[in-house]
């Protein structure tokens, strides 16, 4: 028999990306057949899956990453997620671990890198997961070495590296990568989304426009913030952030000039949805009860407040690309296209 497998996950794109695999791998333990999965996913869940009996699948997530998977009603295993940060050489020889996923860093985290040095240390087998196609867009490709940099500087890769598109493999192979460790697998948090929200019953979706404020009358604009300003500090350029993007969306719904198909005018009301690791405080000057109406809300799934609002706009975040997912008007206010991101499910 196999040792542990452990799915490890901090931020919550990378944490989705895995609850997702963790499904399929359990599934695929039930000894139920899979009839609408590429070959490069089925490969990747059967090497995970077989051999191992769901006990041996361990989940473990720090910060955001943690509170995903405990929203997917996974267990996780903090405790755990603990002494990976603590020392996480000393926890795959403990746990009996002999194959470790995660997801890829930003700047201001190295855990994976240190789990993938500690899985070659100790004999064991790092698989990671990219949970968007923004690692290609121009101004991203900047932070791209240092996703496969260690707390020493050195550069260090998984055994495999599964990401979502062809671009995205060519992108990552031209950083150094084998080419022959990259696999195209898709968005496997897509597939899993778009299963759900069909399933979401339209009084939860009412519900929240009325906790918004929202009546008939009204537009929603749901703008899906992200923490740029707060990764600057960790080294993190941009020539865009957050807030500058949200006032422009401000200017633009006051003015009636949001995009061809988003139609403003004095009813509009803008729903600022922060990102988890976002400081909601850094909203407060934006905040308005004049036109356009102004407000900060976390309530709801990232699936009901984007079936309850009229569009959804934002930077490159993948609420703009489950919105375009589920066929919603998804606006990027950089170069970035939702739609095409998600045309891969």
């Amino acid at each position: 028999m196999k040792g542990n497998l452990l799915l490890f996950a901090r931020d919550p794109g990378n944490a989705n990306q895995i609850v997702a695999l963790g499904e399929l791998i359990r599934t695929h333990m039930t000894g139920r057949e899979f009839n609408t999965l590429s070959e490069s996913v089925a490969q990747l869940v059967s090497d995970l899956a077989i051999g191992r009996t769901p006990a041996q699948t361990i989940f473990a997530g720090s910060d955001s990453g943690g509170q995903v998977l405990e929203a997917a009603g996974i267990q996780n295993n903090s405790d755990l997620a603990e002494a990976v940060s603590a020392n996480p050489l000393l926890m795959l020889r403990e746990h009996r671990v002999d194959t470790v996923v995660t997801g890829l860093s930003d700047r201001d985290d190295r855990t994976p890198q240190a789990l993938w040095r500690a899985a070659t240390a100790c004999g064991a087998r790092s698989v990671a997961l990219t949970d968007d196609t923004t690692i290609g867009l121009k101004h991203a490709q900047q932070d791209l070495n240092e996703r496969f940099r260690d707390y020493n500087g050195e550069e260090i890769f998984p055994n495999l590296l599964c990401v979502v598109d062809e671009n995205s493999r060519h992108i990552i192979s031209a950083a150094g990568m084998p080419d022959d460790s990259i696999r195209v697998i898709g968005n496997l948090h897509l597939r899993r989304f778009c299963h759900l929200a069909r399933a979401i019953d339209r009084d939860k979706i009412d519900g929240l426009r009325q906790e918004w404020g929202a009546t008939k009358e009204n537009r929603v604009v749901l703008y899906a913030s992200e923490p740029i300003t707060q990764m600057r500090k960790h080294g993190k350029a941009r020539d865009h952030d957050e807030l500058s993007l949200l006032a422009e969306l401000i200017e633009q719904v006051r003015a009636n000039k949001l995009g061809d198909t988003v139609p403003c005018d004095k009813n509009t009301v803008v729903v600022i949805r922060p990102h988890p690791r976002d400081e909601p405080t850094k909203f407060a000057p934006y905040l308005s009860d004049y036109m356009p109406r102004t407000i900060v809300s976390q309530n709801g799934s990232s699936a009901e407040a984007i079936l309850a609002a009229d569009a959804v706009v934002g930077i490159t975040s993948m609420l703009l690309v489950e919105a375009a997912a589920l066929n919603r008007p998804s606006i990027s206010l950089i170069d970035f296209d939702p739609q095409a991101a998600a045309s891969g499910t």
